[in-house]
Order: C-alpha cells, then sequence, then structure tokens
C-alpha cells in the first residue's frame, strides 16, 4: 500500500470516527418511507440505534425488520400519530424502556394542504402544525 493511500484510509477511519453514532439512540418521525427511511438508513450505519415512528404499521414493520436485517443495529419500530400527545408519550417510554435513551431526533414527518394559503381552514392549518411542529 503506498503512504498516499495508507494516508486516505487513515483520514476515512478517522472521519467515520468522527461522525459515528455508536451507542446512541435515534428516533425518526415518518421513517418508515422516503426521506425518513434514507434518513434512518444513514444513521443505522452510522452505528445508532433506531426508533423509527410512523402511521403506517405495515410499512414501519417492514422498515425496522430491513435496516436491523442490514446493519445489525437495534431497531423499533412504532405505529403512532406524532399530533397526538398521547401516542408521543407512548413513544418516548417505549423508546427509553427498550432501548435506554433517546439522543437522536429527525422529526421528518410532516403532512401539507394543496390549496392556496389564503383558502386553508383554521382546522386545516391547525392539523398542518400539529404535524409539523
Amino acid at each position: 500500500m503506498s503512504k498516499r493511500s495508507s494516508r486516505r484510509l487513515t483520514e476515512m477511519e478517522s472521519l467515520s470516527q468522527l461522525f459515528s453514532l455508536a451507542g446512541r439512540v435515534s428516533l425518526v418521525t415518518g421513517g418508515g418511507r422516503g426521506l425518513g427511511l434514507g434518513m434512518a438508513r444513514a444513521l443505522a450505519q452510522a452505528g445508532s440505534d433506531l426508533v423509527l415512528v410512523g402511521r403506517t404499521l405495515s410499512q414501519i414493520q417492514e422498515a425496522s425488520r430491513s435496516i436491523g436485517q442490514e446493519t445489525g443495529r437495534k431497531v423499533l419500530g412504532l405505529c403512532a400519530d406524532v399530533s397526538k400527545r398521547e401516542d408521543l408519550d407512548r413513544v418516548v417510554e417505549a423508546a427509553v424502556s427498550e432501548l435506554g435513551s433517546i439522543h437522536v431526533l429527525v422529526n421528518n414527518a410532516g403532512i401539507n394542504v394543496r390549496k392556496p394559503f389564503v383558502q386553508i381552514s383554521q382546522e386545516e392549518f391547525d392539523s398542518v402544525m400539529a404535524v409539523n411542529l
């Protein structure tokens, strides 16, 4: 191995250590598909155990199984509506009970009302804010 290749390898190892999430637990809302699923995979590849949260049980179960098999990380999949406080309390309790703590939060879940802002009702606005914030 050349000196240059050896230095590159050392730099890559340093980057892996710098961005390592080993021993951490990441909670990803909307983690069953799309960007949330992609971010969850990346977090697991960086060494994090996961809590995946979504509204569709089958998607969350499949994502949890898949990421767990691919990475060897612990993955807890939970079905919840992030706009409901009682669901969020249940998710946090389960995460702490199963995995010990939560170190990283990715608030990926989101909804949108597809019409001009001035036509959005107060109920629709409140619903978007409850999920997205």
